[in-house]
């Protein structure tokens, strides 16, 4: 017997709560180190501008790059903020659905398909959630590679940094005994374990 929707559906759910908190742990700890290494100085200086103004206490901007008042907007929204956008994905979509049918059977694996072809048919989205110059700002903020923007570890704030200075942490970081270099993507791996011992439960 192989594993069937509700099995499927929960196979996913594992796959990706797991996935997620593996990288937001490496994530947040490297963002952690990333902090104290840089200047306390420039830290302590924007303090005082930090506490008077809101919008500087949610954008942190620590780059060179001069930000205009729509850019903040923007990214006083998060990096948790979903921008609607122009076409639903939706052959990315099934392309990512198709490794997950691998346990199942024919017949599931094509009922899965059938309903997931008739929801993708009847999806429509929302309007847009972005004026004109907030989606002009954001593809600016994008389109310039001198800056990295991240989430703060503490609070929810966005952090601007020059990307050449970011990457100078973390190879110091990277270059430690503390890390080792992976020969291959483990994920499919992983993946393939987790629904074999799910189906494993089920034949039990």
């Amino acid at each position: 017997m192989t594993l069937n929707e509700e099995h499927y559906a929960t196979a996913k759910r594992m796959i990706s709560a797991s996935s997620t908190k593996t990288f937001n742990k490496a994530r947040s700890t490297q963002i952690a180190k990333f902090t104290k290494l840089t200047s306390f100085g420039r830290t302590h200086r924007r303090q005082e501008d930090l506490a008077s103004h809101p919008l500087q206490r949610t954008v942190i901007n620590m780059s060179a790059r001069r930000l205009t008042p729509v850019e903040e907007d923007v990214l006083a929204l998060g990096l948790n903020f979903a921008v609607v956008p122009r076409f639903l994905p939706k052959e990315e979509f099934v392309q990512r659905l198709e490794p997950k049918l691998y346990h199942m059977t024919n017949d599931e694996a094509s009922n899965i398909r059938v309903q997931i072809t008739e929801v993708l048919r009847r999806a429509t989205l929302p309007a847009s959630n972005l004026t004109k110059n907030k989606k002009d700002a954001l593809k600016n903020l994008r389109a310039d590679k001198s800056i990295h923007i991240l989430k703060a570890d503490k609070g929810n704030a966005t952090v601007i940094l020059d990307r050449l200075e970011y990457d100078n942490k973390i190879l110091a970081l990277l270059n430690t005994s503390t890390y080792k270099e992976l020969k291959r993507d483990p994920t499919a791996n992983i993946e393939r374990k987790i629904c074999s011992k799910l189906s494993g439960f089920k034949k039990a």
